[in-house]
């Protein structure tokens, strides 16, 4: 109990981390519900862009990258610089609960994937069975990493520049692979675009950049 103790001495805006116990129900009760009408969000782009089975390697990396820019802000960088992470990120996942609770969305875009086709194939299909195609809007995948890389743009850029180039790209792969595996339409990508820039101004000191 005393090491409990000593570390949340030491790292005491863990608290945050207690937004999980908010996100995971409500995120569950929103994938589980089978009672209402979702609107197909859907364009001509979606239609043009081909499914590419290789892009689900950087979709699948978004997990390493959201958790390795949280634990690393959370352990080895400035409070400030955790919590404006935290709260963009908390605040973005909130809005989109709400937003699809109110106004519950999906996509029917998903092609037909044999699994035994190829590894790629088969991690596809994993994420197919894992994640059902409704309560897309806004993209998730694309909000936070944007969040993610900016808060490295902004606190690292000085001190590790290459790294800070790595992610930009990593952010690019992941925001792009979205579409080419069907998880989400171009309309999806589009909004999670424009609520980080809604709501990057307001946590980031009313738009003023970091020198």
């Amino acid at each position: 109990m005393e090491k409990w103790k000593d570390f949340y001495r030491r790292y005491p805006q863990c608290w945050v981390l207690l937004y999980l116990f908010i996100y995971i129900p409500w995120f569950i009760l929103l994938e589980r519900r089978t009672s209402v009408s979702y609107t197909v969000l859907h364009t001509g782009w979606d239609d043009a862009i081909p499914f590419c089975e290789y892009f689900i390697i950087p979709y699948y990396i978004w997990y390493l990258y959201f958790a390795g820019t949280a634990f690393y802000f959370l352990f080895r960088r400035p409070r400030k610089e955790f919590y404006e992470f935290a709260v963009l990120v908390a605040s973005g996942m909130t809005f989109w609960l709400l937003l699809c609770t109110i106004w519950p969305n999906g996509l029917v875009l998903r092609p037909a994937i044999e699994p035994e086709r190829s590894f790629c194939a088969r991690l596809v299909s994993l994420i197919y069975a894992a994640d059902t195609p409704t309560n897309v809007f806004p993209s998730m995948h694309v909000y936070v990493s944007i969040v993610a890389h900016s808060t490295i743009r902004r606190n690292l850029r000085k001190s590790y520049p290459g790294g800070t180039v790595f992610s930009g790209v990593l952010m690019v792969l992941i925001c792009v692979s979205t579409v080419f595996v069907k998880q989400h339409s171009v309309l999806d990508v589009a909004g999670g675009i424009l609520l980080f820039a809604l709501l990057a101004p307001v946590v980031y000191h009313g738009g003023r950049e970091k020198r």
